[in-house]
């Protein structure tokens, strides 16, 4: 889980039902927080657009790796966002995202230490 001003990002490596992508999108704001869909539905379409002009890093990373995430993006605030400010927040998401997919698994280091010792 990582945070970016307001937006929180949950990602799990995993295979997904659809080979030719590399990954799959969930985006989510609060119906408890934004009452008016159209508010709701505005805020998602500035994350879609966001994600949407910003992944191209992330998908030549994963598809060199042959990895598969899966992603949620959660919108957490109390005002109404602007392009600039969410697109911000994407970028470091996807920054730090790309940065966690390429360290070496904590794990595969511990058995590969174990073995050798």
């Amino acid at each position: 889980m990582y945070r970016a001003g307001n937006i929180r990002a949950i990602w799990l490596e995993t295979q997904l039902p659809v080979k030719s992508s590399p990954v799959q999108v969930l985006i989510s704001v609060p119906r408890k927080q934004w009452k008016r869909s159209v508010d709701r539905n505005f805020i998602k379409r500035l994350i879609r657009e966001a994600y949407r002009t910003n992944k191209h890093n992330l998908y030549e990373t994963l598809e060199r790796q042959g990895k598969q995430l899966a992603l949620a993006l959660i919108f957490r605030g109390n005002h109404k966002p602007t392009l600039q400010n969410i697109e911000q927040n994407i970028k470091q998401i996807l920054a730090h995202i790309e940065q966690d997919t390429t360290k070496p698994n904590s794990d595969d280091e511990k058995k590969r230490n174990w073995k050798t010792a």
